[in-house]
């Protein structure tokens, strides 16, 4: 008797298991299948990456490209997803987020002083990080660009709105720019902005990232 039950229970199981795997991939293809249409592009395999694809676009005459690829063993060893929108701004401009260890200082490489006779000391720039991107440390390639850009208003609230705070109190930014390419990260976690799913269940909302991209394009190009 307790044998059938056990049985019952294991079948369930797997037709459970089965049937929420079958509804992941429809959810998935319908999602694809929107969002390809929405960003009125072409939906491709992205080369090297098994179960990986692509969306080559155009968002007001800026070249775009969405990327969206498996996240495994993210939770509970299941498959999760996440994705990139990606834009090139024809420089080769570096500027990411890292949390900040012991010191909040930003500093650039410049001559060593000792090499160059009978000149006074170059002291070295800072990037002035604005106050709600404080925490974190900034690597740049470009000082004065950086401070431009951190001067500008409109530049600062779009890294600002994808600031996020871990369950541990670590904060990121999902926004960077290297090799002059502007990358914004859909995390599979939830608690990271932007999060994957909430562009699953709202398509349209992609719009909106675009837009911020332009802005942070807009801005480096001047």
């Amino acid at each position: 008797m307790w044998l059938i039950v056990i049985m019952i229970i294991f079948l369930g199981g797997i037709i459970f298991i089965t049937s929420q795997t079958s509804t992941k991939k429809i959810r998935s293809e319908e999602f694809f299948k929107s969002l390809e249409e929405f960003l009125e592009g072409k939906l491709q395999p992205l080369e090297g990456q098994p179960g990986a694809f692509k969306i080559d676009f155009i968002f007001h005459d800026q070249p775009f490209v969405y990327e969206d690829l498996s996240d495994y063993g993210f939770e509970f060893g299941e498959e999760a997803r996440k994705a990139y929108l990606r834009t090139p701004t024809g420089t080769n401009f570096l500027l990411y987020f890292t949390q900040m260890q012991r010191s909040a200082t930003i500093k650039k490489d410049v001559l060593i002083a000792s090499n160059i006779p009978h000149e006074p000391i170059v002291q070295r720039q800072k990037v002035i990080v604005p106050p709600s991107l404080k925490g974190l440390n900034v690597h740049t390639n470009d000082i004065q660009l950086a401070n431009r850009l951190f001067a500008d208003k409109k530049v600062v609230n779009v890294f600002s709105a994808f600031r996020s705070v871990d369950p541990r109190g670590s904060p990121s930014v999902a926004l960077k720019i290297i090799d002059g390419m502007v990358i914004l990260e859909f995390h599979s976690a939830q608690w990271k902005i932007p999060h994957y799913q909430a562009l699953v269940y709202n398509v349209s909302s992609i719009e909106d990232y675009l837009e911020d991209l332009i802005k942070i394009v807009r801005a480096i190009k001047g």
